[in-house]
């Protein structure tokens, strides 16, 4: 079951509480600034975005620095991350591509690796990613309210007031819309072009899957196993290394096919 609270007046309300949500719980908490963080379903939870570049790592650097917030460079720090985050997060050390000619073997020398900085990064199971950065914005204050459907929205001269599923009513000054591509507010007052001038007919899969091999470890003459990056096969197929032999995985297409 969970446990509801019974405040309903905060300074900030966020709809959403995956990782952008989360984060900015967190640096609110840690100013002091009464949060409540809303989200209809509950952690651990399916994500994607698992693989991290050198610039998400560096604005999460900033972050932790200008706000004093140590815990996140945990989040970027591969021993870190493994010590005090979760144990279930892989090294990237490289972006690898290889590419595969219809019909024939795969060549080694057709494979390329492009180093990531200065430093390791990471690839995030990012359903406990989410997790821990939920629970570090607890930690610092902010009021969780998962499994919470908001039914309604009203801007008043205020602030916001939600309205929920359960008929409670949720007042707040601010209020920011972290739902993503299923966007509350973007719903409530009709934010979005329906029928859309962009359109698009690509369409991506992704899993996790278990007892997956290196690929072509005993044939790469390059200096790094591509079991230790992110690995591209002709662009559209990707795989991401986690603990062990676990690989998220993800199959993208475009076009009309």
């Amino acid at each position: 079951m969970i446990l509801q609270e019974t405040r309903h007046d905060f300074d900030v309300a966020i709809l959403g509480n995956g990782l952008s949500g989360s984060l900015l719980a967190t640096i609110l908490g840690k100013q002091g600034i009464s949060t409540v963080l809303i989200d209809g379903e509950q952690h651990p939870r399916f994500a994607v975005g698992e693989s991290t570049i050198p610039h998400t790592s560096l604005l999460i650097s900033l972050l932790a620095e200008k706000y004093d917030l140590p815990e996140l460079d945990d989040l970027i720090d591969a021993k870190g991350l493994a010590k005090r985050v979760a144990s279930t997060c892989g090294i990237k050390r490289h972006f690898g591509y290889v590419y595969h000619r219809p019909g024939q073997t795969y060549d080694p020398t057709e494979g390329l690796q492009f180093g990531t900085n200065a430093r390791d990064e990471n690839h995030w199971f990012r359903q406990d990613i989410d997790a821990y950065l939920h629970n570090l914005a607890i930690h610092y204050g902010a009021i969780p309210r998962q499994k919470t459907m908001v039914s309604g929205i009203e801007i008043t001269t205020s602030g916001v007031m939600l309205q929920t599923a359960a008929g409670e009513k949720i007042r707040a000054r601010y209020l920011v819309d972290g739902t993503g591509y299923k966007s509350i507010v973007a719903d409530r007052f009709g934010l979005r072009e329906n029928p859309t001038r962009l359109k698009h007919h690509s369409r991506t899969l992704f899993t996790h899957m278990v007892d997956v091999p290196p690929f072509d470890e005993s044939n790469n003459p390059l200096p790094i196993s591509y079991h230790a990056g992110t690995l591209h096969h002709c662009v559209c197929v990707f795989l991401h290394s986690l603990v062990d032999s676990v690989r998220a995985a993800g199959y993208h297409q475009a076009g009309r096919k």
